[in-house]
């Protein structure tokens, strides 16, 4: 019940039928009052699409935040731990100790945090099916092809965005595998990058794909 004036917008059982009989055969009225039908039918199809795929991504949801904590906890403790240090030997000792912490282990935390905010928002909305709450601008996997006029999808300004930032991330990751290649050919040996330059090359894939999909989203409302 989608009419443009949105008056008849209460989809309810013909007659005397139950509402599972109307779900079964489909048959039903646009009222302006409600209760309406449940906007998703929870059959055998439903089940077997919804519930495989929420427990998939829990448990991808899962490892990424143990992979992220795995691996900032390290950064931590070892930052307190120069801190303590330079603070009882001095900055000299500080400079010349070995790094604690392989900045390498900062490219998987970043990948790891932006599939922890893509997990999440992807369990909301089909937890959001289970809850029989449907909103036409959350098309998850694109699995709703419903495309009213002036609509403008909530999920694009995130699942462009994670695509890309993946990519590239995933391409740096690459570029520093081949160096890491490299200077074990020539065995020479290998500087880290610093942690400065890691959160700057990731902020900068980042907040490159972010802000040019935020801009359009917001002209996208605007129009």
């Amino acid at each position: 019940c989608d009419f443009d004036d949105g008056v008849f917008s209460h989809a309810r059982p013909m007659g005397n039928q139950s509402v599972s009989a109307a779900v079964a055969n489909g048959r039903y009225q646009c009222c302006k009052t409600g209760p309406g039908l449940p906007p998703l039918v929870q059959d055998s199809a439903f089940r077997i699409t919804v519930y495989p795929t929420l427990v998939l991504f829990y448990l991808a949801a899962l490892a990424s935040a143990m992979v992220a904590v795995g691996l900032i906890l390290p950064l931590a403790n070892s930052s307190s731990r120069a801190e303590r240090s330079s603070q009882r030997s001095g900055a000299s000792t500080r400079r010349s100790a070995p790094p604690e912490y392989s900045s390498y282990n900062l490219y998987l935390v970043y990948l790891a945090l932006l599939d922890l905010i893509y997990m999440g928002y992807t369990i909301s909305v089909y937890q959001s099916y289970l809850d029989q709450t449907f909103d036409p601008t959350r098309r998850m996997s694109y699995a709703v092809n419903y495309q009213a006029k002036g609509m403008t999808f909530l999920d694009d300004p995130l699942i462009f965005p994670y695509t890309a930032c993946n990519l590239w991330i995933n391409a740096i990751i690459l570029y520093q595998i081949f160096l890491l290649l490299k200077s074990a050919r020539k065995v020479r040996r290998i500087e880290q990058p610093s942690l400065r330059r890691v959160n700057f090359q990731m902020g900068s894939v980042c907040i490159f794909f972010a802000i040019p999909v935020a801009i359009v989203h917001v002209m996208d409302l605007d129009i």
